[in-house]
């Protein structure tokens, strides 16, 4: 929304500095007159001794080129297949207490940018053994890492009642800064809660019940990248 905002301001601004410059290509500086930088123009069609101001059509220019940049920030990659990727699965039932789910193979074009990351579908956990609860962790890895800028992109599920046997659907999505150009293999896993108890069991946790799920990739410009840590 904020981005599509900003694209409606800028673009009249954008179109009122095009229309500002001079448009008679015809036309050329001949005799230098004070101050530096202006000059007397004299145009083919017989209009002469008019006088342009050259630094003002320079800051036009200059305008121009840094709206023409906001502009192309704010739409490159929409809908673009270099920028965005879903991967999805159909009729997932993956009953691993540990590992890799699902993998998203995404090239990144640029140095500065950020990676939003999300995952869509279903996860359940189901107490069992003779211990106070059951821990999973759900979470991303980054070619092979998870993630540290400004931290890592996670889910965790608890419980204590082994009757309990409810999939829920869950999004889980992030920002992650950090990553050269290339290729990123992102991996949705899962494993250990953080700082397990040692007074839990693993559990009988599932990802997905005969549904699909699918793994967002958007590699996203810095500027629009915001993030308030506390």
């Amino acid at each position: 929304m904020a981005r599509s905002i900003l694209l409606f301001v800028l673009l009249p601004a954008f179109i009122y500095a095009q229309s500002t410059l001079p448009k008679d290509p015809q036309c050329v500086c001949t005799v230098n007159v004070s101050p530096a930088n202006d000059c007397v123009r004299t145009c083919d069609s017989g209009v002469s001794d008019t006088s342009v101001k050259n630094s003002e059509i320079i800051a036009l220019q200059t305008q121009m080129q840094e709206l023409q940049r906001e502009l192309t920030t704010m739409t490159t990659g929409f809908g673009s297949p270099a920028r965005m990727k879903q991967c999805s699965k159909r009729g997932m039932n993956d009953g691993k207490e540990n590992g890799e789910i699902m993998a998203c193979d995404f090239v990144k074009q640029r140095d500065d940018t950020v990676l939003h990351v999300a995952w869509n579908g279903d996860l359940r956990l189901i107490h069992t053994g003779s211990r106070s609860a059951s821990c999973r962790r759900w979470f991303f890895t980054l070619n092979g890492s998870e993630c540290s800028d400004p931290y890592t992109i996670d889910t965790q599920l608890n419980n204590n009642q082994p009757s309990m046997n409810i999939h829920r659907p869950s999004y889980v999505e992030g920002f992650c800064r950090g990553l050269s150009a290339g290729n990123v293999h992102v991996v949705w896993n899962v494993g250990d809660c953080v700082n397990q108890n040692p007074s839990y069991n693993v559990g009988d946790s599932y990802t997905g019940w005969i549904s699909t799920v699918r793994i967002f990739v958007e590699e996203v410009n810095v500027k629009d990248a915001t993030e308030n840590i506390v």
